[in-house]
């Protein structure tokens, strides 16, 4: 075997290529526009909410890939936020 290639499942695969867990991050936007007068006729009032992450999963970073130390494998973080929600108004004249 080469030194550089480890036997990871049925296949060989360069040292430090381990497969981490998979990303399931979805982003949202609802939005409302509607007529409203005041300045001019025309004016629209719209309302705009976004979640980011909106199925709450928990995603996490690749695992560490020293091979010998004790990190080796080892998930310690998450790579992105929890659920965000944001809010807008926007009136346009």
């Amino acid at each position: 075997m080469e030194p550089n290639l480890c036997q990871v499942s049925n296949f060989l695969r360069p040292r430090g290529s381990i497969r981490g867990p998979g990303n399931d991050n979805w982003d949202t936007t609802l939005a409302k526009e509607t007529k409203v007068g005041g300045l001019r006729e025309d004016a629209t009032l719209t309302f705009r909410t976004e979640f980011f992450n909106v199925w709450n999963h928990a995603q996490y970073q690749n695992p560490g890939t020293a091979v010998g130390t004790s990190s080796f494998g080892v998930i310690n973080q998450s790579s992105v936020a929890p659920r965000l929600i944001q809010f807008a108004l926007k009136y346009q004249f």
